[in-house]
């Protein structure tokens, strides 16, 4: 009962397996209680996705329910937005009869609106039921969808990490020629005798995809009863499939241009009417018979607004699609009776409709409302100083931000990168001097012997342990307030060097404790914390004071509540300055977004990218999504897709803007 996802092009037969799948399983059970059943989404899909999910939960809900005993009851699930209630329904099923199994097949999986994968409560609600149900001991999901499935699995792939992959292509003339043969020749057995050059022929014109295959069958039987011959050559197979084309409208082919676009329906237009003017322009190629080159195809376009750029790009991606086949920089047609439609009647059939050209033109508009500006570039990369030696440029930025194909998705990660603090060393030592300022009130007056005299009262450490920021803020602390180098010690052996320094200086005024951060407040109350209990003793008569430089309002409450219950020592926290909503990525108040929408498609994608840089964390440590960056290192809290490349090795691993050194 493992599930798992069917995906491939348009008709060839990703139903006709998961039907058969089951009923192979069904037929083999020998307890004979494993029950399928099958939801085309189109019966549940509905305006309002909140109602599709409603309906979906009903219509399994029912199914399950109708395979108990009569005399059971139950109350019925509420699936307003959830099918949560699924679970306590298989829980039931399970206690009568353990026994009993329920495959359940949804088609068209890939036709759910975008609400229910992309962003929002709402898909996030409907992946993690759809993952609780599938780890059910009876419960077997199903998934069968084209093309667009991966991209829907992808943006919620965390959540459905447990479903297996199977990819659905055409019949291989090398190791399924009998299972082909079988397709054709059943049927009609007793019927039709067909020589081995019509199968073959039909093979050759459909390149053993089922669909077109069975189109061309049905054409050469039509044929067959009319003349009353039984006897099925290349020449009858030639005939019908002639005749057929002519009959073929483009919903038979819309598939191959219409499908694998990664984006959702309402931002496919434009890339589809790319696609059809390259097509266009592949038609009237064969109708001249010239090679189907890169250059031909450009030459022969019929929309000069097509660039020679944007045809190379299509015809790679057709390649990568199993639409077209490159071989000696020419192409091919996968599907030989798809060329052939396109040549006879598929040039007109993908002419754009002027609501198309409507549609696409309003799509084009919101593309270049959203494309950055190089000024806009140069300006965010001036206000910049190095990281780690290294200065950040336009190039760079823009290089990041174009990870991500979308224009829209562009300009909100550009936003986003518009709010980060990127600290320069300047800045940093400018902060510390303004922390001690706050300390300098609350102990004795230091008088110095000389102009050059380095204060030794005032003791500098650091609790992040060894080789993290601390060590490093804490020496540039005592450097910029003229504290002496020898008063910086570390925490693991503070009581001993605390004592010499002691027997050295006449009296020690305070204790500064350094960090550079406070995001969620836990590690940095915890380890002021467990610092003062391990060094009680030489901290009792002093003034104790935890600096940062930065902090976030829920850290700095956290902390002052932390030390408000420590007694025994005078201690004390201050920020230099806590942080402003705009320095989150995604910020409660949604500022910095132009509303709701673009506040929850931004979260979709922080997820999506940072999910695969730490499927745990994709928001980053505590998920609170910050946007600081300090001249030598990012916090773990700052958002990944900022600061972390992407586990995996393939071309679209992602890179980070500002790559953080993990000590």
């Amino acid at each position: 009962m493992e599930p798992f996802f069917i995906t491939g092009q348009k008709r060839v037969g990703k139903t006709s397996l998961a039907l058969a799948t089951a009923e192979f399983a069904t037929a083999h059970d020998p307890k004979k209680e494993l029950h399928v059943h099958y939801v085309l989404w189109g019966d549940v899909a509905h305006s309002d996705p909140e109602k599709s999910v409603k309906l979906l939960g009903e219509s399994i809900e029912r199914f399950i329910l109708g395979k108990l005993p009569s005399e059971f009851t139950k109350e019925v699930g509420n699936y307003s937005g959830s099918l949560a209630d699924l679970v306590s329904v298989s829980e039931a099923a399970e206690k009568i009869d353990k026994e009993k199994r329920f495959i359940i097949v949804i088609d068209e999986f890939d036709e759910i609106p975008k609400e229910l994968f992309l962003q929002g409560n709402l898909a996030e609600t409907f992946f993690a039921n759809l993952r609780s149900l599938s780890r059910r001991k009876n419960i077997g999901l199903m998934l069968v969808g084209g093309e667009n499935m991966p991209f829907i699995m992808d943006r919620q792939g965390q959540k459905l990490n447990n479903f297996s992959r199977v990819n659905l292509s055409y019949f291989s003339r090398d190791n399924e020629w009998e299972d082909f043969q079988l397709m054709i020749r059943k049927p009609v057995e007793g019927i039709l005798s067909w020589h081995d050059d019509a199968i073959s022929e039909i093979f050759n014109i459909s390149n053993g995809n089922p669909y077109f295959a069975k189109i061309v069958c049905a054409g050469v039987t039509g044929n067959a009863v009319k003349e009353r011959d039984t006897d099925i050559t290349y020449d009858e197979v030639k005939i019908a499939t002639d005749r057929e084309l002519s009959s073929l409208g483009a919903n038979s082919f819309a598939h191959l241009w219409q499908d694998g676009i990664p984006k959702p329906s309402s931002e496919r237009e434009p890339d589809i009417l790319r696609r059809s003017r390259v097509l266009v322009a592949a038609a009237r190629c064969v109708r001249q018979v010239i090679p189907l080159s890169t250059t031909n195809v450009y030459l022969n376009r019929a929309f000069s607004s097509l660039t020679e750029a944007e045809v190379v790009a299509v015809l790679r991606d057709f390649e990568q699609r199993y639409v077209l086949k490159e071989e000696g920089g020419e192409y091919i047609f996968v599907l030989p009776i798809f060329g052939a439609w396109l040549a006879d009647i598929g040039v007109q059939q993908l002419i754009s409709d002027r609501l198309s050209e409507e549609l696409v033109s309003l799509v084009l508009d919101e593309e270049n409302s959203a494309a950055i500006l190089s000024e806009e570039v140069v300006e965010l990369a001036k206000g910049w100083h190095t990281y780690r030696g290294l200065k950040i440029g336009s190039d760079e930025i823009t290089a990041w931000y174009q990870q991500v194909e979308n224009p829209r998705d562009q300009r909100l990660l550009f936003s986003i990168l518009q709010r980060a603090k990127v600290f320069s060393e300047a800045h940093i030592r400018e902060r510390l001097r303004e922390s001690f300022e706050i300390l300098r009130p609350s102990i004795p007056v230091y008088v110095t012997r000389s102009r050059n005299a380095r204060r030794d009262d005032i003791i500098v450490t650091y609790v992040d342990g060894q080789a993290k920021s601390g060590s490093t803020y804490a020496s540039l602390y005592a450097e910029e307030n003229k504290i002496s180098s020898a008063s910086v010690l570390s925490p693991n052996t503070f009581q001993e060097e605390f004592r010499k320094r002691e027997e050295l200086v006449e009296s020690i005024s305070a204790v500064v404790i350094i960090d550079d951060i406070a995001a969620t407040g836990d590690s940095l109350s915890g380890n002021v914390q467990k610092f003062i209990d391990n060094n009680l003793e030489c901290l009792r008569s002093v003034k104790v004071m935890v600096n940062t430089i930065v902090s976030t309002k829920r850290a700095q409450d956290r902390i002052l509540q932390s030390i408000s219950k420590i007694d025994n020592v005078d201690v004390d926290f201050r920020t230099c300055e806590v942080l402003a909503e705009k320095h989150f990525a995604l910020p409660e108040d949604r500022s910095g977004f132009k509303g709701v929408d673009d506040w929850e498609r931004a979260k979709a994608l922080c997820i999506d990218i940072g999910s695969k840089i730490d499927k745990r964390r994709p928001l980053g440590y505590g998920e609170m999504g910050l946007l600081v960056v300090f001249p030598t290192n990012v916090p773990n809290n700052t958002l990944p897709l900022l600061r972390s490349y992407s586990r995996t090795s393939s071309k679209s691993a992602w890179k980070p803007l500002f790559e953080r050194v993990n000590h």
